[in-house]
C-alpha cells in the first residue's frame, strides 16, 4: 500500500523488509547484511524494541535494561550490530529522562514539564559529558541514515 502513494516509496520497502534478520534467516526475502535496506534495519531494531517494553493488556512491557540486553545478544544475527551499537545509547538517554514504552506514565522528570532553563542547563551538561539526554536531539547517524541511506556507512563504523 505504502509504495502507491508518491513520497512513499522507500518507506514500503522498509515495511516489507523490516522482518529480514541480519545473518539472513528472515523474511521475505531472505536478505543478508547490507542487502537488507538500511531503513529496514532501523525500523527492525526499533520495532523489536517497543514490543519488549511495551505493555499490553496481556502483558507487562520488559525494564529498557532487559530489552536493550536482548538486542545485544541478537546484535549480528538478527539485528544489524550498527544500528544496535547507535541505538542503546538513544534509548538509554530516554530511559535517563523518564520516556518510557507504551502505557507507562512519565515520571516527574520527564522534560515536558521541566522549565526551559532546566532544559537548557541539562542540554549543555549533558553536552559537556559527550552525550545528549534532553531539549531537541541533534541528528544522529540513524535519523540520516533514514534520510539519505548512504549517510550510515559513512557515520557508522563497523
Amino acid at each position: 500500500m505504502l509504495r502507491l502513494i508518491p513520497g512513499l516509496e522507500r518507506a514500503s520497502l522498509y515495511a516489507l523488509h523490516h522482518h529480514e534478520k541480519f545473518d539472513g534467516s528472515g523474511y521475505p526475502s531472505r536478505l543478508k547484511g547490507e542487502e537488507i535496506p538500511i531503513g529496514a534495519r532501523i525500523v527492525a531494531v526499533i520495532d523489536a524494541f517497543d514490543a519488549m517494553v511495551a505493555s499490553r493488556p496481556y502483558k507487562e512491557g520488559l525494564p529498557i535494561e532487559e530489552a536493550l540486553r536482548r538486542l545485544a545478544l541478537d546484535s549480528g544475527r538478527h539485528f544489524d550490530p550498527a544500528v544496535v551499537r547507535h541505538f542503546v545509547p538513544i534509548a538509554s538517554a530516554r530511559d535517563a529522562v523518564g520516556v518510557r514504552g507504551h502505557g507507562r506514565q512519565p515520571n516527574h522528570r520527564t522534560l515536558r514539564t521541566e522549565s526551559r532553563r532546566a532544559q537548557r542547563r541539562r542540554a549543555a551538561a549533558a553536552l559537556s559529558r559527550g552525550g545528549f539526554q534532553g531539549g531537541p536531539q541533534p541528528p544522529t547517524p540513524l535519523v540520516a541514515a533514514v534520510r539519505t541511506p548512504t549517510v550510515i556507512r559513512s557515520e557508522c563504523p563497523p
